[in-house]
């Protein structure tokens, strides 16, 4: 399950519920909140000092605040985070789905495609001949035979290929990115984990053939497979309607709902503490259908054997937002692409720390010294795999000589997929699974260290990372949040420089001054309306001022 792979050891989540008593849950809970603020802290010091992306400095906060170091949290109680992991990869999918935006990436598709099969086909075969060949010297496949040999070099091959979706969402929000590279790069990165999903399906039931011969291969495996990729997509357009639902909730129509329903809540609440919010409320929202999506996944794999891709279903939903014609209802007109963006935002930058204070909680670096040999070795062996399937695939698409030299830095990390993948191999297969999980795992903790640093400098390298003005505040300073890159806002700035501020009024797209669409009918300027906000989103974080920009509304019809 999609859940599970990016939330890792879910196994033993109920076995962990019941050994720790509620008040200890508080406890830990409490401890994890204050790592994750402060991971916030050193992601900004190591950007600083050192230029560190955001989230190297969050991972690393939360690898030595781990059990494995210090110990501030143990290893049972990392696994109460489960349902944190869950929240953040709902989030997560909904970002990247939110990315597929077809207008901006028709021109990539045959890009993304070609690029996705040439790195496939090469970790697929070189990947595979090359960890065979390596067999002998590692602990776990020296003693084994040539089939089974093969059948776990294939599964490593599969588990190689896998990327971090999350991982470069955060990166290209933090740097401001966009351009044909970053959409490139991030097509790739999110069909491949499809690929994955769907390869390791096949690879695990291959190489329980071998070790099982007893068991045969499954006839029906390739039906159940695409059947489980339709069901995923079905929920998903089930899941776009419920957004679309939260999307159109209204600042002034929840206001006045509360007042005739709900007073005392209205008085005491929305007055003092909600009012104004509404688009934070959307953001919490959505991810609280997140949540239930991973949770409905769970549900179905242990009751019914029924598996739904969980991120898979999160990115159909958000790509079906994106790519919705605007609502014009009587009196306004409801973006959802802003809106969806607007929301995501809003929640972005506690979702990045927890999320990624989670995966460096759960990363385990002291295993590396007793594998670090054949670890490297990997590592490297996959480094010269991504070089070569990207460079081949870059050819292939006819894309800029530049472009196919460093895009595969851009695919080095790797994050819950993977582990969640050889979490699998490790409990299907003992008792080799122990050292071969030791050995993979390390691998990957080299790469979500080294990963983010590589893609930033890609990214910087081919001349995509927001101009400058989106990774710098106003003194000079690094940018200090993540947040959604506000595609629409820069679009607009960017074309008509010579915007005037003007009073805030309710206008055609209906954006109030928080960024949310207003009851209500129009203004009495129906010449102007709104795109953004001119302080909204400044490179330091500040919250957004209460001064929007207008402009003529034909234009506005354009987006």
């Amino acid at each position: 399950m999609a859940g599970e792979d990016e939330g890792g050891n879910t196994t033993h989540s109920e076995s962990a519920h019941e050994s720790t008593p509620p008040a200890e849950n508080a406890i830990f809970f409490f401890v994890f909140l204050l790592i994750a603020i402060s991971s916030q802290t050193v992601g900004l010091v190591l950007k600083r000092k050192l230029d560190f992306p955001l989230l190297t400095g969050f991972l690393i906060n939360g690898i030595f605040a781990g059990p494995y170091v210090l110990g501030m949290l143990s290893e049972v109680d990392v696994e109460h985070l489960d349902f944190v992991f869950s929240i953040c990869l709902g989030f997560i999918a909904f970002a990247a789905g939110g990315e597929l935006y077809y207008p901006e990436i028709k021109d990539q598709i045959s890009s993304i495609v070609k690029i996705t099969t040439a790195q496939t086909l090469t970790f697929l075969v070189f990947g595979t001949i090359i960890v065979w060949q390596f067999a002998p010297v590692t602990s776990f496949m020296n003693d084994m035979k040539e089939s089974e040999k093969i059948a776990v070099a294939l599964m490593t091959s599969v588990i190689f290929i896998a990327r971090s979706p999350s991982s470069a969402i955060a990166l290209i929000n933090e740097l401001g990115a966009k351009g044909p590279f970053v959409q490139t790069a991030l097509g790739v990165t999110m069909v491949t984990d499809v690929v994955v999903i769907v390869g390791f399906a096949i690879a695990l039931d291959f190489a329980r053939a071998v070790f099982d011969p007893e068991a045969g291969l499954s006839g029906e495996l390739l039906t159940v497979l695409i059947g489980e990729v339709v069901l995923s997509i079905a929920v998903g357009a089930l899941v776009s309607v419920i957004l679309k639902r939260i999307l159109r909730i209204q600042d002034t129509g929840l206001k006045n709902y509360l007042q005739r329903k709900h007073p005392k809540f209205y008085k005491i609440w929305w007055n003092r503490y909600l009012e104004g919010k509404v688009v934070t409320l959307r953001g919490i929202l959505c991810l609280g259908v997140g949540f239930l999506v991973f949770y409905l996944a769970d549900i179905l794999k242990k009751e019914a054997h029924i598996l739904l891709e969980s991120l898979l279903t999160c990115m159909v939903a958000a790509c079906i937002i994106v790519n919705s014609k605007k609502l014009r209802l009587p009196h306004r007109t409801i973006h959802f692409r802003k809106r969806l963006h607007h929301a995501l935002d809003a929640v972005a930058e506690a979702v990045y720390i927890s999320f990624f204070t989670l995966v460096g909680l759960g990363l385990n670096i002291l295993v590396i010294p007793s594998v670090i040999d054949v670890a490297v070795f990997f590592f490297v062996i996959r480094l010269i795999l991504l070089a070569l399937g990207s460079y081949v695939g870059g050819r292939w698409s006819g894309d800029p000589p530049l472009h196919n030299k460093t895009s595969w830095l851009t695919y080095i990390t790797q994050a819950g997929v993977a582990l969640a993948l050889t979490e699998e191999v490790k409990e299907e297969f003992t008792p080799w699974g122990e050292d071969y999980a030791t050995a993979v795992i390390s691998v990957l903790v080299i790469g979500q260290i080294l990963g983010p640093l590589a893609f930033k400098w890609a990214v910087q390298r081919v001349g995509e990372a927001g101009h400058g003005e989106a990774v710098t505040d106003a003194d000079g300073k690094a940018q200090t949040r993540i947040g959604m890159h506000v595609w629409w806002l820069e679009e607009e700035v960017s074309a008509h420089p010579s915007y005037e501020n003007l009073p805030a009024q309710d206008t055609e797209d209906g954006a109030d001054a928080d960024g949310a669409d207003a009851d209500g009918p129009a203004g009495p300027s129906t010449t102007q309306t709104r795109v953004g906000l001119a302080d909204s989103y400044d490179d330091d974080g500040a919250k957004p001022a209460k001064r929007p920009i207008y402009r003529n509304r034909t234009v506005t019809e354009e987006l």
